[in-house]
């Protein structure tokens, strides 16, 4: 997928339409026509062995790439609770996510890759999504689960379209208040999926318990000691490192080696020691893969 662009009077049901064709990525689908979506399709080119390059598991990639400029329409739709708005298309996004990682040992390594300075929000929650799922399938749990958990941790930050985008795109370090306002995403994304039918109430879990530590610091503050939901854990080892992984205007990205560094000094504090063990087995497994 080379480019796409989204028209006004792009309607939910076609936008559902468009991410159904993402995801399936078949010849036959190269002939959908779209009313208030135009975009661009890489085709298929003759490899040496004579099989075509645009089937191969490496082009289900670009079916990613694109979902990014879908997955942006689709959650600030969510967030401001228009009418007719399902996750549904979200759930598309996990399903073509959860197809490429078994189909392609190498692109989970490609996602981590992906990066966009003007939506950051958008393709940091496909990351944390593609990241969970990796670490989730490490776990050995079975795919009907692996939906739901994609679908809560592509979910995870929905929060955010209620904080003001001055406050999100700053080209600095944030100030208390603005600190405070960015506080609250977790709780607000809450409230907003908890008026949606997301299947289960996995993605409200989540979206509220993310950025509560393994120690109970964090926010929002909890009196209660009890432990987080074990995909809420995964879902904030997932968001810390694509946060550390990715630039930002006030830094520069940090290379993978410094990342786990940093991240290691955080082991039975600020993550559950079980499920980070677990998270770097499954980044440590992608770089060997990714170097062979």
């Amino acid at each position: 997928m080379e480019k796409i662009s989204l028209k006004e009077g792009l309607t939910s049901g076609e936008l559902k339409r468009f991410v159904s064709f993402l995801a399936t990525g078949k010849d036959d689908a190269r002939g959908a026509r779209f009313e208030a979506i135009d975009y661009g399709i890489i085709q298929a080119i003759k490899s040496k062995d004579g099989t075509e390059e645009g089937e191969s598991p490496l082009s289900r990639s670009h079916i990613l790439y694109g979902a990014t400029e879908v997955l942006k329409e689709l959650l600030k739709s969510l967030a401001q609770g228009e009418s007719g708005t399902s996750v549904s298309s979200a759930q598309d996004i996990v399903a073509s996510i959860m197809k490429g990682i078994r189909q392609d040992a190498h692109l989970f390594h490609q996602l981590m890759q992906m990066q966009s300075h003007d939506d950051y929000t958008v393709t940091h929650s496909l990351n944390v999504s593609a990241i969970v799922v990796a670490q989730a399938t490490a776990l050995g749990l079975p795919e009907n689960r692996l939906q739901e958990i994609g679908l809560a941790a592509m979910l995870h930050d929905i929060g955010k379209e209620k904080v003001p985008s001055e406050i999100l795109q700053k080209p600095g370090k944030i100030n208390s208040q603005e600190f405070a306002r960015m506080a609250e995403h977790p709780v607000a994304g809450a409230k907003v999926l908890r008026k949606m039918d997301c299947g289960s109430d996995l993605p409200v879990i989540v979206s509220y318990e993310h950025h509560i530590k393994y120690d109970g610091s964090g926010y929002p503050k909890e009196s209660s000691s009890k432990p987080l939901h074990p995909v809420s854990y995964m879902t904030q080892i997932a968001d810390v490192y694509d946060a550390l992984r990715t630039y930002r205007p006030y830094r520069e990205s940090l290379d993978i080696k410094t990342t786990l560094s940093i991240m290691e000094k955080g082991r039975g504090t600020e993550f559950e020691p079980r499920f980070y063990d677990n998270f770097l087995r499954t980044v440590l497994a992608d770089q060997a893969d990714a170097g062979a």
